[in-house]
């Protein structure tokens, strides 16, 4: 961050010892043009793009609270918070003004690259070796958008994949964020100042926004998977919950092609559930396929849920 110079308005008593604490910090960050003085009526965050064309400089000009806090345009800061803010210069350093101002959406991409990541991740999956591992599937999307996987999250994605047979056909971004789920991680897009996109595999904390396991439609499920809505007469007696819906998903086809029909292994762990040992039964009677399914998954303390993946294909998740 050495091409980065503050000026800092203190709203501080002159004798409080919060700006020279903060000059300390950031020269040892590597701004070594800051200074600070009193505040004036007016003053506010913002940037200003200095230097030349050939070698611009982004000067910064901030606001020191009365509680010691540093408030920069996007951020605020206490001296604790040096990871932080050596993240936000380095970021405006690497980018440049005019590009650190652009505003971000979902995971603090711009509208741009949150479509780029979006658009690899539409890429069909494709066919795995059913022993394969999961680390082996995330090399699969290494030569597009490259992989960082946390050391806490080294030894899950060693796991043998589950029902890689269903997941061919769906896009590599639903594929993977299901997989990555069975083995309590998440999947988060990130670009790092000064180097391309990267897709960041950690495991699950809570409120951490992370890559989802497909979208809500925009069509209404009818339209969306017209074959769940198809009539046929029905009767369950003495098979269990597995057994019931393995006989009726290869029926489910959206022209000629089956619909993905997939478990949600971490959701039958979490709460105990056993789809093999779970009895159902269905008195006989006429209804539409997914009408059966939530049905018979109610029986279990499941439900069903009609997604579609980056490239708009449906498919049914039975989760909890």
């Amino acid at each position: 961050a050495a091409v980065v110079s503050m000026e800092i308005a203190s709203e501080s008593a002159p004798q409080a010892t919060a700006p020279r604490e903060w000059l300390q910090l950031l020269d040892e960050l590597g701004v070594t043009n800051a200074r600070v003085r009193g505040a004036r009526s007016g003053d506010e965050p913002r940037l200003e793009e200095l230097g030349t064309p050939e070698k611009p400089m982004p000067k910064i000009f901030a606001l020191l609270t009365r509680r010691g806090e540093l408030v920069v345009p996007g951020a605020r800061f206490k001296l604790r918070d040096r990871g932080k803010l050596a993240e936000y210069l380095d970021r405006l350093s690497q980018e440049g003004v005019e590009a650190f101002l652009t505003p971000r959406g979902q995971f603090g991409l711009t509208k741009e690259q949150f479509a780029e990541v979006f658009e690899t991740l539409a890429t069909p999956l494709g066919r795995m070796n059913e022993s394969a591992a999961l680390e082996e599937v995330l090399r699969s999307v290494d030569d597009r958008l490259r992989i960082q996987i946390e050391p806490a999250a080294a030894a899950a994605v060693r796991t043998p994949v589950t029902d890689a047979d269903k997941l061919a056909t769906l896009s590599q971004g639903t594929a993977l964020a299901l997989l990555l789920r069975q083995e309590g991680l998440v999947m988060t897009p990130h670009k790092p100042p000064g180097r391309s996109i990267e897709l960041r595999i950690a495991p699950a904390l809570s409120g951490k926004q992370s890559w989802p396991v497909g979208y809500k439609p925009e069509q209404s499920p009818r339209e969306t998977a017209p074959v769940l809505f198809e009539f046929i007469p029905v009767e369950i007696e003495g098979y269990s919950l597995n057994e019931a819906l393995t006989a009726i998903t290869p029926r489910l086809k959206i022209e000629g092609k089956p619909l993905p029909v997939l478990w949600d292994h971490f959701a039958l762990r979490k709460h105990g559930i056993d789809p093999n040992s779970v009895k159902v039964e269905l008195a006989r009677t006429k209804t539409y396929y997914l009408r059966i399914i939530d049905k018979l998954l109610f029986q279990a303390r499941l439900k069903s849920e009609l997604k579609v993946d980056e490239a708009g294909t449906p498919f049914l998740l039975m989760t909890r």
